[in-house]
């Protein structure tokens, strides 16, 4: 494939994921269900449904993906997408929401893995060279710039308006994964390699990367529980600032900021690792995801949102090291189906872990649901570290 379609593929990639994250409504979404009759266990409840169905999908798009082409997969991802946003935007009552929930739960699977395949397949060539950690770092640290962009417009302009109004924004924007995502260019292998139709690929793929590989398994569970630690966080942000006391307006204007400081550390993941190595590395991800709930969990003021960062830090970190780390141990052919049991782990994660959180924080309270998380993620994520040690891993 000639350099230039190869830059072409990159930068298109970085425009799909700022489309992707950008989320008119992220940053007032609580506040959106709670107008809507949706109280903080059952948003947590539907995003924990939203996982069950992104489960039930992801391995079967990633599969897709690799099959019968990246680029299809993601045009799909947007459609489904955009109709998932369109019926968000239009939905009363938990059955209404839970229903654009899972059509969004398919977009996402269509392009969950097959993105990270696709760039990894067209730039292998700075792989080589130890830069496939500065590639989707950078890709994705574009992504979070964007969530804190259209959450500082939502949070701060649209809402003021409309809590529903940034969700009408969220389905036009996500529209434009579809035109972008046509004129991605598939690898030339990519349309040579032999389609394998039988079910028992997929056995294979999964015997492969969650029993067969220790390594591969060992990466993939720690990554999932960084994931799902940090997810768990997003849907009690919203309600720890109006428990601190800080205005509604400047909800858009704290988002963006945490996602900035996710955006940096996803730009510098590659430093961060060569200057770090696996090991540290590795702990420093843990540590940042699981050290926030605790002093979240035991403060309750303005300036103590400050512990939030750390999970965003964590969020930059993770990804572009931990897809590194796991690519290098994989099939190529297989990446797509592999990245999502990577992102299916996490989501079986937060679906138990969440609705657990949600009820502790409605039952008895905010900070004690945090505690509780903390020592949850501590505990999985130690299980999981020394997993990655017996098996010389780091």
């Amino acid at each position: 494939m000639e350099k230039n379609a190869v830059a072409g593929n990159f930068r298109k990639i970085c425009i799909i994921r700022a489309i992707r994250n950008g989320m008119f409504s992220i940053s007032i979404i609580i506040l959106f269900f709670a107008q809507n009759g949706v109280n903080l266990q059952d948003a947590i409840i539907l995003q924990a449904l939203f996982s069950v169905a992104a489960m039930a999908f992801e391995i079967p798009t990633g599969y897709f993906a690799d099959n019968y082409g990246r680029k299809r997969s993601i045009v799909l991802g947007g459609v489904f997408s955009t109709l998932g946003f369109s019926l968000y935007a239009v939905a009363h009552g938990f059955y209404g929401f839970l229903l654009a929930e899972t059509v969004l739960a398919l977009g996402m699977s269509f392009v969950s893995g097959a993105d990270s395949a696709l760039l990894l397949d067209t730039e292998k060539e700075f792989l080589a060279s130890g830069q496939g950690i500065a590639l989707e770092g950078n890709s994705r640290g574009i992504g979070m710039l964007s969530e804190g962009f259209t959450s500082l417009i939502g949070g701060t302009i649209l809402a003021t308006i409309s809590l529903r109004l940034p969700i009408y924004f969220d389905a036009a924007f996500s529209s434009l994964v579809i035109l972008v995502a046509l004129t991605l260019k598939e690898p030339q292998k990519q349309t040579i390699i032999k389609r394998e139709s039988s079910l028992l690929t997929l056995w294979r793929v999964m015997r492969f990367s969650l029993h067969d590989h220790k390594e591969v398994k060992s990466f993939l569970w720690f990554s999932s529980v960084i994931s799902a630690a940090t997810l768990n966080m997003v849907w009690f942000v919203q309600v720890y600032w109006a428990l601190t006391g800080i205005p509604t307006p400047l909800f858009g204007l704290g988002w963006a900021g945490l996602l900035a400081f996710g955006a940096l550390a996803s730009y510098k993941a590659y430093a961060v690792e060569k200057w770090l190595k696996k090991k540290t590395c590795m702990l420093l991800m843990l540590v940042s995801a699981v050290i926030g709930y605790f002093f979240l969990g035991a403060t309750a003021f303005v300036w103590s949102s400050i512990f939030i960062i750390p999970f965003y830090i964590a969020r930059g970190l993770n990804e572009p090291i931990m897809r590194s780390y796991i690519n290098l141990r994989i099939p190529e052919k297989d990446r797509a189906t592999i990245f999502s049991i990577k992102n299916l782990i996490a989501r079986l994660i937060f679906s138990i872990v969440g609705p657990i959180m949600g009820w502790v924080s409605e039952h008895f309270s905010l900070q004690t649901a945090l505690l509780v998380s903390g020592l949850t993620f501590g505990i999985l994520g130690m299980v999981s570290l020394a997993q990655l040690i017996k098996h010389r891993a780091v």
